[in-house]
């Protein structure tokens, strides 16, 4: 036997119950996902049901972790099945500036945060520290820099000609490519 109950939120800024700040609303229905959790929980305990039942209790994860994709000297980031971008909405420097070398097809990265996003119209918005730039200008990747990322789908969901997105970043090339 297996319960399952989850609490998330989507962005959904238009709903009665979304936060002003963010736009978040839970309002998928896990209110009732979690007051049945409750209910079976209670259920199987005061029943007595619980210490019949054979087996182990274990705890089920959702893991997503950022992975990194590389290919032909660029990389790029996905969080599950969710391609990650870098968004001009975020004002965060030069998308041309080059990767430093080092991250490894399949890694795992940690330090990528979720933020709140600059704008009403991204769904998903993460913060990094990493190595950026070419060897002269950032020597050892002693100088990381925080950049930003959204949801690939989030990218295309408003259009301005100011606006500018990148999924595959530049990987610097070492002195002898």
């Amino acid at each position: 036997m297996a319960l399952l109950a989850e609490l998330d939120a989507l962005r959904v800024p238009g709903h009665p119950d979304a936060d002003p700040v963010t736009g978040a609303a839970h309002a998928c229905g896990h209110h009732a996902q979690g007051t049945a959790m409750i209910g079976a929980a209670a259920g199987l305990t005061a029943a007595g049901v619980l210490n019949e039942l054979a087996g182990n209790i274990v705890e089920i994860k959702f893991d997503m972790p950022v992975i990194v994709h590389t290919l032909a000297h660029n990389v790029a980031f996905t969080r599950g099945p969710v391609l990650l971008a870098r968004d001009s909405r975020f004002g965060d420097g030069d998308f041309t500036e080059p990767f430093r070398r080092g991250l490894k097809d399949g890694q795992r990265m940690t330090g990528f945060a979720d933020v709140c996003t600059p704008t009403g119209d991204m769904w998903m918005a993460f913060s990094a520290t990493l190595p950026i730039g070419s060897h002269h200008e950032n020597p050892e990747g002693a100088l990381p820099q925080t950049v930003f990322f959204c949801d690939y789908a989030s990218v295309g969901n408003t259009w301005h000609r100011d606006n500018y997105y990148r999924t595959w970043f530049p990987e610097e090339y070492a002195p002898t490519e």
